[in-house]
């Protein structure tokens, strides 16, 4: 309406289709008709077609998003039941090692007394 008014075009200035990409991002997304009612443009349709391109890249980029956070859950999951394999194989192989020095201990035992009677022996031979 004012446009009119002072002899200026939207189809020939670029700022006010900025403007009107702006408006219609802003405050009228999904408030079409509204947008048509205020604005009488042979670029409103190429406007429309432009954010709604905007949008789906918006959409594909937050996809792509979920699917590398997908992708590092699955490597934290991943990692988190290799930290899982290591624990229990350290967990076995404490077990073993104190049921190797359990066996060391009791052989140490065996050979104790076995040179006692040893040192035993050769005393009451001399």
């Amino acid at each position: 309406e004012h446009l009119q008014d002072t002899g200026m075009s939207i189809e020939d200035n670029p700022i006010l289709i900025a403007c009107l990409i702006i408006e219609y991002m802003v405050y009228y997304r999904g408030n079409t008709r509204r947008v048509l009612d205020m604005i009488q443009t042979p670029y409103l349709e190429k406007i429309k077609a432009i954010l709604e391109k905007n949008f789906i890249k918006g959409d594909e980029r937050l996809e792509f998003a979920n699917q590398i956070i997908n992708e590092k859950n699955a490597e934290i999951s991943k990692i988190y039941l290799e930290i899982q394999a290591c624990k229990n194989q350290i967990y076995s192989l404490e077990s073993e090692k104190e049921r190797l020095e359990k066996l060391t201990s009791r052989q140490t035992v065996v050979l104790r007394t076995l040179q006692d009677r040893l040192d035993g022996v050769n005393n009451s031979g001399q």
